[in-house]
């Protein structure tokens, strides 16, 4: 440090330059933060989107030629997507593969229509697991009837 005539030190002092790199420590933690949360949500509309469309194009399909064909999605998710028909219950699944807990997360909070049925990481209304997992989107057949309850 530089002194100036009266003997008194000019600059920083070691104690004033630590709490600024503390300051943009936790600024920088936040930020990223932040982004890892925009990222997920944004994976989760996503999700939810492609599964929504995928589900009405399965069920009008089911419902007018008795077979689904839902390759027009393939490549258009980052997870691989597979689907299951079931005919004899009625009902056909969406699974998308490999979902992050923070994805999860977000999937779970969006509320899904009556005819909806989601696992996450296999459990039915579950939490979602730390790992990353797989989620089930199991559709009736037909989406415009009510589930019975």
């Amino acid at each position: 440090m530089k002194q100036n005539k009266g003997g008194e030190a000019k600059g920083r002092s070691m104690i004033e330059m630590l709490g600024t790199l503390a300051i943009v420590g936790v600024l920088t933690m936040l930020v990223i933060k932040g982004f890892r949360y925009a990222w997920d949500t944004n994976d989760a509309n996503d999700i939810v989107s492609t599964v929504t469309k995928m589900a009405v194009t399965a069920s009008t399909q089911l419902e007018t030629s008795g077979s689904a064909n839902l390759s027009e999605f393939d490549g258009d998710m980052r997870y691989e997507t597979a689907v299951n028909l079931t005919y004899g219950d009625e009902l056909f699944s969406i699974t998308v593969k490999d979902v992050s807990y923070g994805v999860c997360t977000r999937v779970k909070s969006y509320h899904w229509p009556d005819p909806v049925e989601v696992k996450y990481g296999g459990a039915v209304d579950g939490e979602c697991p730390d790992e990353d997992s797989d989620i089930e989107f199991a559709f009736k057949k037909d989406l415009s009837r009510k589930t019975e309850k």
